[in-house]
């Protein structure tokens, strides 16, 4: 049990520096509930209207059955997933990918083919579990388009420095963990992260 914990904090550790470090994800990309923005949350509403309840402050809060929370406001989502948002490391991957794209030498051959390993794998998830689901092919070119995006920030290969870039990828880089992260299926959305 200790070994999972360890793992779950390397991980949060890695996703929050990848995303806090590096700046780009959460600078560059559009705010919403998801970091993709894939999930159709009229929709999602509308599938489940026993279970949305009024807020004192005119927000409306839809607690799925997979315990995520999607609050609604003024047209505006925000998610919360009390089990750690999948969000996050979809942010972080993407922050790394755009740092890589910048910095060619950030990962060895050895470490790309994880990271696209691992990378397949949080899109596949993405895929079943947004609303409705979507093809990975949608969510590929989304995530490219959001690196892509990234990638246009103006920022030096040695800021921040490639020591902790590292120590960021190699949280992105453990399967068992993001095997863990994404063992309960629920829809993807952005928060908490960092």
């Amino acid at each position: 049990m200790k070994r999972v914990s360890q793992i779950g904090k390397t991980v949060r550790f890695a996703f929050a520096c990848a995303s806090m470090a590096l700046g780009l994800t959460l600078n560059a990309l559009p705010t919403q509930a998801d970091p993709l923005g894939l999930n159709d949350y009229p929709a999602l509403f509308d599938a489940y209207p026993d279970r949305i309840v009024l807020n004192a402050n005119g927000s409306e809060t839809l607690t799925l059955p997979d315990g995520v929370k999607v609050i609604r406001m003024k047209g505006r989502y925000v998610g919360f997933d009390p089990k750690g948002a999948v969000g996050c490391p979809v942010q972080a991957f993407i922050a790394i990918e755009a740092y890589g794209e910048r910095c060619p030498d950030l990962m060895s051959e050895k470490q790309a083919v994880r990271f696209e390993a691992n990378k397949a794998t949080l899109i596949a998830f993405y895929a079943q579990n947004a609303y409705p689901a979507v093809s990975r092919k949608q969510v590929r070119e989304r995530y490219d388009e959001m690196v892509a995006l990234s990638a246009k920030q103006e920022f030096s290969c040695d800021d921040p420095s490639p020591d902790v870039v590292h120590k960021a990828l190699t949280g992105l880089l453990d399967a068992r963990a993001l095997a863990k992260i994404l063992a309960i299926p629920r829809l993807p959305v952005s928060d908490p992260c960092l």
